[in-house]
């Protein structure tokens, strides 16, 4: 899968730009704070929903517009896709092929990105929860049942987790 082509309204600093990419590489570059890695976010945006860099997508909206609008055409084999991301004050809403999307899954299947930013420490200093969840990342990726394994193995684990603690006699008051 790649990404052939994007267009951008409205995303951070970038009011309008549409690119033809190449399939397997393609170098940004230019002086600094002329939007390099808003370019970046928007593609990580387009595959994921989300930025990499803020937990808010409020902001990623330009200043004085009221939403953002991503598209790209992805590449999938020997055909491709139209893919694109709404988002302003009545949400978000994705399309991929011309249907909706429901899922941020289903979105990063059709777009995988992963970043590799400053934060890549946090692997190694926030302990196996941060590195299994990267770990997954890739799985989800070259296994295609992988996700569905993993929501039902991520429910089974709640309900015993609501289990045990249900189950659990409620500690005694000391004397």
């Amino acid at each position: 899968m790649s990404l052939q082509s994007l267009g951008l309204r409205d995303f951070r600093c970038i009011e309008s730009a549409d690119l033809d990419l190449h399939g397997r590489c393609n170098l940004i570059s230019g002086e600094n704070a002329s939007g390099k890695t808003s370019l970046l976010e928007a593609i990580f945006f387009l595959g994921r929903g989300r930025s990499f860099r803020t937990a808010r997508n409020d902001t990623l909206v330009r200043k004085g517009a009221s939403e953002l609008l991503l598209t790209g055409r992805v590449a999938r084999g020997d055909r491709s896709m139209p893919l694109g991301i709404r988002f302003g004050r009545a949400g978000m809403e994705a399309k991929g092929g011309g249907e909706r999307i429901g899922s941020l899954a289903e979105l990063a299947s059709i777009l995988p990105v992963q970043a590799i930013d400053p934060e890549v420490h946090r692997l190694v200093e926030e302990g196996p929860q941060e590195r299994r969840r990267y770990l997954d990342w890739g799985v989800f990726h070259v296994e295609p049942n992988f996700v569905d394994h993993w929501r039902r193995y991520q429910k089974a684990l709640r309900q015993r987790n609501a289990a045990l603690k249900a189950s659990l006699p409620s500690p005694r008051p000391r004397k």
